[in-house]
């Protein structure tokens, strides 16, 4: 099954006193064994810098951050997907279609990324961030609770 891995997710994976840490570490090692095909974009993991770097319980250094994010890079069975030009109009055609203003379109930017390469599944923490858009469908991995389109 192919799936789109949001930034919180390997946010909460990094993070061992998370509640959440298992249950995400899960997810991950589903793709790193082949059972989930996980994608995800250059996007999130410029995301997951500036979370892990800022909005963590305990910031990562600039350097450890880096090294995270390279870590994740480098993962071979993580596709890493980039916000190409068709992702982009699409991004674009979601923010008129819903009237996105400011930062949320870059929640935009993720569907549009995922539209582009027929991925219909998105794995996130943030369902309520992802809600207004029913050409996906969100999955809470920590809480196995889907939304269907």
């Amino acid at each position: 099954m192919k799936v789109f891995v949001d930034t919180n997710l390997f946010v909460y994976a990094l993070d061992r006193l998370s509640p959440f840490h298992g249950a995400a570490t899960e997810v991950l090692q589903r793709i790193d064994a082949g059972e989930l095909e996980g994608h995800c974009s250059y996007q999130v993991l410029t995301e997951f810098y500036s979370a892990v770097t800022k909005n963590a319980a305990r910031p990562l250094t600039p350097h450890q951050a880096a090294r995270e994010g390279r870590r994740l890079l480098d993962a071979e069975k993580l596709v890493k997907l980039p916000v190409d030009a068709v992702a982009l109009d699409l991004t674009f055609a979601l923010a008129r279609k819903y009237r996105l203003r400011g930062v949320v379109v870059f929640d935009a930017q993720i569907v549009g990324t995922m539209l582009s390469h027929r991925i219909g599944r998105l794995y996130t923490a943030n369902e309520r961030d992802f809600a207004r858009f029913r050409e996906i469908e969100v999955v809470n991995p920590l809480t196995h609770q889907p939304r269907s389109r």
